[in-house]
């Protein structure tokens, strides 16, 4: 009988849990199972990402410019809920191109990292080819500009729902 219990309260834990705004899908486990890492090379490449935590639980796909993007960040900006995320927080936009309007083929990784020594609310920006993991020499100063739109958000424009 002890048994049955602590199988009956074992399922209704699991079951809260699901239930919880906090969940993740089945659709984003992959991505959220493993603790993530921060592996930033000298470069400030973030080797790994894919295994970081994500903002989208879908691939978002944008008509302007056309592009599918999925969103990622490393355990230090898990914690930060509401306000500023705290320095060493890196977030990651990895760029596709659409095929038929569906993600297709990945082009460019743009990375947003927290050191509180720069302008722009402490981001600094950079564009990385994923293919070689060197950075794209682009203007980065775009960005800064685009995302200063959101400074009362920490310059950041996704919902931080999911962290």
């Amino acid at each position: 009988m002890r048994a049955l219990c602590l199988c009956i309260v074992a399922v209704f834990a699991v079951s809260l849990l699901a239930c919880s705004p906090g969940y993740r899908s089945s659709r984003s486990a992959k991505n959220n199972s493993k603790k993530p890492t921060s592996v930033i090379t000298e470069t400030g490449y973030p080797n790994g990402y894919e295994n970081w935590f994500r903002f989208n639980l879908q691939t978002v796909i944008r008509d302007e410019p056309e592009e599918a993007r999925d969103l990622y960040y490393n355990q230090m900006a898990r914690g930060a809920n509401t306000g500023s995320f705290p320095q060493g927080s890196v977030l990651v936009k990895a760029q596709y191109t659409l095929l038929d309007g569906r993600k297709s083929t990945l082009f460019k990784l743009s990375v947003m990292t927290k050191d509180n020594g720069s302008e722009n609310g402490g981001w600094q920006f950079s564009v990385y080819d994923p293919k070689t993991g060197k950075r794209i020499q682009e203007d980065t100063f775009a960005c800064a500009i685009c995302h200063s739109q959101r400074s009362s958000k920490d310059h950041v424009f996704s919902e931080r729902s999911g962290i």
